[in-house]
């Protein structure tokens, strides 16, 4: 038995055998100088997102001039954006559809655009938000539009029964 060799273990494998000391690199920064390009290097659709921080911008001037200002002015996000508190449930209607008029007279976005900038500045529920905000009316387009872009989607995904 003399010339078996072992080949359960890898020979001279520090890692296997448990006997080498890992050094962790610390924490990683990000340059403060490439804080506002490490959104656009990271997303898949820079343009979509420039379109987003212009609507959250447009969305904060809005804001500042509406009677809610005082009452639910908040903080300094981490994008730049001011970040409101949290709204009370009864005010969420009104200030919904007061920013929904406000941002219309402003941008034209179409109405899914327009719920999820409204949600995303605000910090919304979107469950709460189509189904106790949102009108009829509303639901209606944004189910449309919602058919529409998924359309060719959901036509493949059907199968015949019989």
């Amino acid at each position: 038995m003399a010339g078996i060799i072992n080949t359960g273990k890898v020979l001279n494998n520090a890692w296997i055998q448990g006997t080498a000391e890992t050094s962790s690199p610390g924490s990683i920064a990000i340059d403060p100088s490439m804080e506002k390009q490490y959104d656009y290097a990271l997303t898949s659709d820079p343009i979509l997102l420039q379109e987003r921080k212009d609507t959250q911008e447009k969305l904060y001037e809005i804001f500042k001039e509406s009677p809610w200002f005082e009452k639910y002015g908040g903080n300094i996000g981490a994008n730049g954006i001011p970040v409101p508190k949290k709204i009370d449930k009864n005010d969420v209607v009104e200030l919904f559809y007061y920013m929904k008029e406000k941002l219309d007279n402003v941008k034209k976005l179409n109405v899914s655009e327009v719920i999820i900038a409204i949600n995303e500045f605000f910090e919304l529920n979107y469950d709460e938000i189509v189904n106790k905000v949102l009108s009829v009316p509303l639901k209606s387009k944004l189910y449309e539009e919602l058919y529409e872009e998924h359309q060719e989607k959901m036509d493949v995904d059907q199968e015949k029964l019989f």
